[in-house]
């Protein structure tokens, strides 16, 4: 699987800001996109990129001062970007190596979307769920297999569902 894999399924739409812009901006940027980070960009150059992690550093270092600091003052310079064409196995790698959550993707170096810890968590964990092995249920002719406890006879259908009658029962007495 490739990084244009996930990027077909997610977007490519990236959330950027400018180097001068603040620090409140861009967290209020980020809180708006519900997204963790912000690839800084001057014209179509990408500079790099600020998180959630960034923003929190400044606060513990500058305070309430940091509010009004520009981005460039605390980002993150100098990031790894990833094309297209890589594969999630090497991101995952450099994602580990170098500590960071999220990756500009490059093609052709224009930024052609990002892709974070999340989509790349989500699109390995997804094959494997559907992967899941299903014990089969083998059911021998003529028996019953219906639970004890569960009584076959119902009341009709709810929503579609045949209820058993106890738990009609039970549910009308609740209401009462």
């Amino acid at each position: 699987m490739t990084v244009e894999t996930i990027l077909r399924q997610k977007g490519t739409d990236v959330a950027t800001i400018e180097p001068d812009a603040s620090i409140r901006r861009a967290a209020d940027w980020l809180r708006v996109k519900n997204i963790g980070a912000l690839v800084v960009t001057s014209g179509k150059a990408v500079l790099g990129l600020i998180s959630e992690r960034e923003i929190v550093h400044a606060f513990s270092r500058y305070g309430e001062a940091a509010t009004s600091m520009p981005v460039k003052e605390v980002m993150r310079y100098g990031v790894t970007t990833v094309s297209p064409d890589e594969s999630v196995s090497r991101v995952m790698q450099l994602m580990t190596r170098h500590r960071v959550r999220h990756m500009p993707v490059l093609r052709d170096g224009k930024l052609a979307g990002i892709i974070s810890i999340g989509d790349v968590v989500k699109h390995r964990v997804r094959p494997m769920s559907c992967a899941m092995p299903t014990w089969p249920r083998t059911e021998r002719p003529g028996v019953d297999h219906t639970p004890a406890s569960m009584p076959v006879t119902s009341q009709g259908p709810i929503h579609g569902l045949d209820v058993p009658a106890t738990l009609l029962a039970r549910a009308d007495e609740v209401i009462e």
